[in-house]
């Protein structure tokens, strides 16, 4: 069994959208993006 890694994303992620938070979790031979699609709570 192989080892997720969790790296948190604090970016203007898509392009044009301010504090935005995105999840890339990758593994030994894939990656996934994760977009929650809401602006984060200050």
């Amino acid at each position: 069994m192989s080892a997720l890694s969790f790296k948190v994303l604090d970016l203007d992620f898509p392009a044009g959208s301010k504090n935005k938070t995105a999840t890339l979790v990758t593994g030994e031979s894939e990656a996934l993006l994760v977009d929650a699609a809401f602006t984060r709570a200050d």
